[in-house]
């Protein structure tokens, strides 16, 4: 942010004019004033030129897979979506192919329940 909206430099630091340079001591000031690390100014040219260029531009140079959370962000949640609805489809179709529980048959008496009940209350009055 502070190359392209600060010193407004194009991504790839394409020099338009001559007195348009990067300047990468003001840069380090704006990245330490609102970080917790510190960088120093060839920290952050090193930084901006090694990492946030080819990121930007889409390419990697250590060809480091992408993390699930990127994967998942590049297609806008929608393989992560489609993951969780194919879960909830075999869930529902699992649970429609069991057989309905067996619920006995209780009638008005509480005590037909629990037989041992019964008769421990039948044996004390």
């Amino acid at each position: 942010q502070a190359v392209k909206q600060l010193l407004e430099l194009p991504l790839n630091l394409t020099i338009v004019s001559p007195a348009h340079t990067p300047n990468w001591d003001l840069v380090s000031d704006v990245v330490n004033s609102c970080s917790r690390i510190y960088r120093s100014s060839k920290q952050c040219r090193s930084r901006y030129e090694n990492v946030l260029i080819p990121r930007e531009e889409g390419k990697s140079k250590n060809n480091r897979p992408l993390r699930t959370g990127q994967m998942y962000a590049q297609d806008e949640n929608a393989t992560h979506t489609q993951l969780y609805t194919s879960h909830f489809d075999l869930m529902k179709m699992t649970a429609g192919k069991r057989s309905p529980p067996i619920k006995p048959l209780l009638g008005m008496n509480p005590f037909q329940k629990n037989p041992k009940h019964a008769s421990v209350l039948a044996e004390s009055g």
